[in-house]
C-alpha cells in the first residue's frame, strides 16, 4: 500500500465513530480471507492473511461488552472462538473452501452492523 494511502485510511479510522470503525474492521477481515482464499493455491499461500483475519476476529471479541448485553456477547464470543477453529482447520487442510462459511457468516454480521449503525445515527439526528 502506498504512502498516501496509508494516510487516508489512518484519517479514515481517526474520524470514524465506533460503529463505523466496527464496520472497518468486518471490512478488512473479510478482505484478508478472500486474499488467504486465492492464495491457498501456492504453497505456504494464505497464511498471513488468514492469521491477519484471525486477529481481526479476536478483536472483535476483545470489544464484546458482556455487561452491557450479557446474552448477545455470550452469543457473539460462541460464534467468534467457531469462525477461529474453522480458519485454523482450513489452514491445516489448505482448504480456501472451508473458509465459505466464515466469510458468509462475516458478511452476514457486517450487513446486521451496518444497519444497526444507520439506524442509530437516523435516531442520534432526530433527537
Amino acid at each position: 500500500m502506498n504512502n498516501l494511502a496509508k494516510k487516508y485510511r489512518n484519517v479514515q479510522h481517526s474520524t470514524t465513530d465506533k460503529g463505523g470503525v466496527l464496520l472497518l474492521l468486518h471490512d478488512g477481515i473479510l478482505r484478508e480471507l478472500r486474499k488467504a482464499q486465492e492464495a491457498f493455491s501456492e504453497p505456504h499461500g494464505g497464511e498471513l492473511s488468514l492469521l491477519k483475519a484471525q486477529m481481526g476476529v479476536v478483536e472483535l471479541d476483545r470489544t464484546l461488552n458482556f455487561e452491557a448485553g450479557p446474552e448477545l456477547a455470550d452469543s457473539l464470543h460462541n460464534l467468534y472462538l467457531h469462525m477461529l477453529w474453522v480458519m485454523s482447520e482450513a489452514l491445516e487442510k489448505r482448504d480456501a473452501l472451508g473458509l465459505a462459511p466464515v466469510i458468509k457468516m462475516l458478511g452476514e454480521l457486517r450487513e446486521a452492523w451496518s444497519v444497526a449503525c444507520t439506524e442509530t445515527r437516523q435516531a442520534k439526528r432526530a433527537v
